[in-house]
């Protein structure tokens, strides 16, 4: 899972692209006006993320 800001000036979103592309099997989420922290800039929307690909991993291990 990789979740990062649509308008982070450190890596743009174009690294990010390139990011997800070199992870296979990976989630990317642009997170809509945020920059390089979107884990404070929305902390909700960042913590539901991870809540959801916690939830996700767990069936996935729970059905082997």
């Amino acid at each position: 899972m990789i979740i990062w800001g649509d308008e982070d000036t450190f890596f743009p979103a174009a690294t990010a692209d390139f990011v997800h592309s070199q992870i296979p099997g990976s989630t990317l989420y642009l997170l809509a006006d945020r920059g390089h922290g979107p884990q404070v800039e929305a902390p909700m929307q960042f913590a539901n993320l991870v809540k959801k690909f916690i939830r996700r991993q767990h069936r996935i291990l729970a059905s082997d």
